[in-house]
């Protein structure tokens, strides 16, 4: 669950792309909303400690099976848009992954990882290919715009 900072970080969007996003604490997901031509949209925030264009996020962004699938079957069974938002650059990017859109399945993973109250355990994830997303950036006022298609 995203803490608070996703949900100031989406807010600043507002306007943009929705007219609403509101957290959603019944599930796993970090919102819910509605876009400016009024599809619900079910959407996964992640902010990344990194530039867009660094190496690393070039090699692309994971997202885990859980969250990838509740994501889809929100679209099965409630026709919502299934975003997968990631903020960089301390907020100032924004790529935008609508995952019943992607041009080609996304490389699966599965990954060793230590877990505090579990031990260790294996995750699975699905790698999504930052030139797969929609990209904003603000600029010099702090207004988004539009920096690249997918």
């Amino acid at each position: 669950m995203m803490d608070d900072l996703g949900i100031k970080l989406i807010s600043t969007f507002s306007g943009t792309v929705f007219q609403e996003c509101v957290r959603d604490e019944k599930f796993k997901l970090d919102c819910t909303g509605v876009t400016l031509d009024n599809r619900k949209v079910s959407i996964e925030i992640k902010i990344r400690k990194m530039t867009s264009d660094s190496p690393l996020a070039k090699q692309g962004v994971f997202i885990e099976d859980d969250k990838f699938s509740e994501l889809i079957m929100r679209k099965i069974y409630r026709d919502h848009v299934p975003l997968y938002i990631n903020f960089f650059d301390k907020g100032n990017t924004i790529a935008i992954w609508r995952l019943d859109k992607l041009p080609d399945e996304p490389k699966h993973e599965n990954k060793r990882i230590e877990s505090e109250v579990y031990g260790k355990v294996v995750e699975g994830r699905w790698l999504l290919p930052i030139d797969w997303a929609v990209i904003y950036k603000k600029d010099e006022e702090g207004k988004w715009k539009l920096q690249k298609r997918n």
